[in-house]
């Protein structure tokens, strides 16, 4: 294991990059650091994972022809 990584995580989560994060998913910061990083992994990877997911389920290959993905639902 690397050890204690929250002095590494610190300058992350409370830098002007988390702030851009924040502003551009039209969301508000969290209060808390912790809870900063888990909505991060939380809401910008569930979408990814779900069109994956989606794709994987209709047998839709990416690699065979081209494909479009329509978003629909609250940002």
């Amino acid at each position: 294991m690397q050890g204690d990584l929250s002095p590494r995580l610190q300058p992350l989560l409370t830098g002007p990059s988390m702030d851009g994060i924040w502003t551009n998913a039209g969301r508000p910061r969290p209060d808390h650091q912790e809870a900063s990083a888990w909505r991060v992994c939380s809401e910008f990877l569930s979408r990814t994972l779900s069109i994956v997911w989606g794709m994987r389920a209709f047998g839709l290959e990416a690699h065979t022809k081209p494909l479009t993905v329509h978003l629909v639902g609250p940002v």
